[in-house]
Order: C-alpha cells, then structure tokens, then sequence
C-alpha cells in the first residue's frame, strides 16, 4: 500500500470494480469527496496517562477519495480488504 497516492481518482489508481447499479446511479449523481483515515493491519497504537505517552507503530494513512459515490464505495471497501478505515469524512463544496 505504499504505492498508494494521497488523492484517490480514477486517474490515479485505475479502474475499481464497481458494481452494475452502482454505476447506473452514478450516471444522475454527482461527484463527492471524502477524506479517510486508514490504517495497515499491523498499526498499533498505545496511550498510557489519558495521551499523555503515546506510541505508534506500522503504516497510518490519511487519503482522499474524489469521484462519484458508487466508485468511491468501491474504493473503501477495496480498502478495508487491506486494512481498516478508521474515519469517513465528507468535503461538501
């Protein structure tokens, strides 16, 4: 996942699978943007003193999807088969 950019598109990653229904509705819908937090199966991450000490370890990453809503779906769930997505954010334009 390294090779990831930070700005998920069609462009820059390629064609996702999504599903037939999913495209459909795409077609009267328009594009949004999220921005997620994502983190590798081998992030840990420990807080000792409500925050005060903290320690992280493995890949933590924070990635914006842009496009439409069914490929951005496609994209999280492509995701969360390689890691967890901790966070979902919005961006309203």
């Amino acid at each position: 996942m390294n090779d990831l950019p930070e700005v998920i598109t069609k462009q820059t990653v390629g064609d996702v699978s999504v599903p037939l229904t999913a495209k459909l509705l795409d077609l009267v819908r328009s594009d949004q943007e999220l921005v997620i937090e994502w983190t590798a199966p081998n992030y840990r991450r420990i807080e000792l003193l409500w925050g005060l000490f903290r320690y992280e370890s493995g890949e933590r990453r924070t990635l914006t999807i842009k496009g439409k809503p069914g490929y951005c779906d496609a994209v999280i769930k492509e995701l969360r088969a390689n890691g967890t997505v901790e966070s979902r954010r919005y961006v309203y334009r």
